[in-house]
């Protein structure tokens, strides 16, 4: 039995590469997500702590650990580095590729959030358009309680239920479906005369070259808060091939 953290669109390819390889896994994700019924699969959802992850993969006899998750879902990296090193379990990492950094004059990278937040102070540049994720609303408060920001969250009652939860006015937030292009950015961004940005180094899945392409097309500077360091015993995979060899390897 193999255990996959997904709720991304790594994790399904990793559930489509496994049910096509005929491999048993459990899908784990925080929050209930809509899956296909692939072959081989049962779900679960909810947090876990380092000791529940470890009861789980005890109680289910996993083999080995897919870590398709967000590559922000640094409490989960965390908790999976920590059940795999108790139980001995190896954890492939499904990684999202990387754009290429971008040299844009208006493009600035910083380590963190928290760093994010001590830039977006010294710039005192206002309206922000925070296109990081509302998971981000409660570290971006110090900035927020003070200066003019908008959030653009997927219209969701769990997205909802965070931005209620940190007491950030609805007024702020700009909901709609995942997809967005640089055009649509580009009129968000006039519309509410944006003077800075926010994102994440998410990739193209979570719409980083588009976030680029607006910064260019509006002249409005880009925070990109870089992705956190993976832990060294997570062995990284590009693509359903190399993850299958992988695992085939691991079992033989």
């Amino acid at each position: 039995m193999l255990l996959v953290f997904g709720g991304t669109t790594e994790g399904r390819r990793c559930a489509a590469a496994l049910a096509s390889g005929e491999r048993p896994f459990l899908y784990s994700t925080r929050t209930p997500v809509d899956m296909p019924a692939f072959l081989g699969m049962r779900v679960r959802h909810g947090a876990l702590t380092p000791a529940a992850l470890v009861a789980l993969c005890r109680a289910e006899g996993v083999r080995g650990i897919v870590h398709a998750a967000h590559p922000f879902a640094e409490q989960l990296h965390a908790t999976v580095q920590a059940a795999a090193e108790t139980l001995g379990l190896p954890v492939w990492r499904f990684e999202r590729a990387r754009p290429p950094r971008s040299i844009d004059p208006l493009v600035h990278y910083v380590p963190s959030l928290a760093a994010a937040v001590e830039t977006l102070l010294a710039l005192d540049q206002a309206p922000l358009l925070a296109l990081s994720g509302v998971q981000t609303i409660p570290v971006l408060r110090p900035f927020w309680q003070t200066h003019t920001t908008y959030f653009r969250i997927l219209d969701r009652p769990d997205s909802w239920a965070v931005v209620d939860e940190a007491g950030f006015p609805h007024a702020g937030i700009i909901a709609g479906p995942p997809d967005m292009d640089a055009r649509v950015i580009g009129d968000i961004v006039r519309a509410r005369a944006i003077r800075v940005m926010l994102t994440k180094e998410s990739g193209v899945p979570g719409g980083q070259p588009a976030k680029i392409a607006a910064s260019r097309a509006t002249g409005v500077p880009l925070l990109i808060v870089e992705r956190p360091v993976l832990p060294a015993s997570f062995r990284l995979v590009a693509d359903e091939a190399a993850l299958m060899a992988a695992i085939a390897a691991a079992a033989s």
